[in-house]
């Protein structure tokens, strides 16, 4: 294939694969993380809260919760345990969120679709591959009077570490396949079109929020005036460069505060702030809480 694809931005990286088992009082407060989170309903039900809208879902139903979107679970009285797949990742085109691009429900059910068994078989395996490639990065771990032991981050530099991530990809993209299938009634007949400019300065930008991003620069980046640049970008995404750049530091300082143990200031740096005072006011105009509050609530975030 010569001709450019929209598939070629296509990105999924998993966070978490999980088969859960909760009783019914199980409950959670509000969240919000950066990334897409997927429930598939095996058995039990449920109500779930999704920016600021009750959602009820039964066995053979499909959650999407978007990313960057609050969403919580009230407690219950009485009924079955709750028993429901998860899968956690970032699942974006040009780091714009397949969800919001496509406009896919929330909710939708699926217990009579003929494409539910292999969705659900192949997300079972991936749940089997994902604790598998845990168990053998642990073992692989530096040991704390190793040199870079937990006190520092490390990269694992392993072969079977490596083949196990591949096949966890290779399920990923299995996975997806099946769950396009399940949804395909819900896609459009062609892919968006994507300008490949805007793509080239979204990409340019994720590649460089460490430091100060300017529109000039971007246009002279793609090789546009400033003026037509900000038209095509604004025409194909919706919003101005410079507001995807402020959205895209904000999004990069969610995953950092979640998954890493950088302190704000670092995250600040890493994000391309000069002041850690400056992600906090820009932060807290985004998601309504400082950045500390918010990674303490993600330590409590269910699976």
């Amino acid at each position: 294939m010569n001709e450019s694809f929209y598939a070629d931005y296509l990105r999924i990286k998993v966070r978490w694969i999980r088969e859960m088992r909760k009783p019914p009082s199980y409950a959670f407060e509000r969240m919000n993380i950066p990334y897409t989170l997927f429930w598939i309903v095996m058995d039990g039900a449920l109500t779930v809260h999704i920016d600021g809208q009750p959602f009820h879902a039964v066995k053979g139903d499909l959650i999407i919760f978007p990313p960057n979107v609050t969403f919580w679970l009230p407690p219950r009285e009485g009924g079955k345990d709750i028993h429901y797949l998860s899968l956690c990742t970032e699942l974006t085109i040009a780091g714009l969120d397949v969800v919001h691009l496509y406009k896919l429900p929330v909710i939708s059910s699926h217990l009579a679709s003929p494409s539910l068994p292999a969705l659900l078989t192949v997300w079972e395996r991936a749940v089997t591959v994902f604790e598998q490639l845990g168990e053998l990065v642990a073992s692989r771990a530096p040991s704390p009077s190793q040199p870079g032991g937990p006190s520092a981050p490390t990269v694992i530099s392993d072969t079977d570490v490596s083949v196990q991530f591949f096949g966890l990809h290779a399920e990923l993209f299995q996975w997806l396949h099946r769950f396009l299938m399940l949804m395909r009634p819900y896609l459009p007949a062609e892919p968006l079109q994507f300008d490949p400019r805007v793509m080239n300065a979204c990409d340019y930008i994720r590649q460089h929020l460490g430091r100060p991003i300017g529109l000039e620069e971007l246009a002279r980046h793609v090789h546009l005036s400033q003026s037509h640049f900000s038209h095509l970008f604004y025409k194909s995404l919706g919003l101005s460069p410079i507001d995807y750049v402020q959205k895209s530091r904000i999004q990069l300082a969610k995953e950092l505060l979640m998954n890493s143990s950088h302190t704000i200031k670092e995250i600040a740096e890493r994000t391309g702030y000069a002041e850690q005072s400056q992600l906090s006011r820009a932060f807290r105009k985004q998601e309504g809480i400082s950045p500390l509050r918010y990674r303490e609530a993600c330590r409590s975030m269910p699976k």
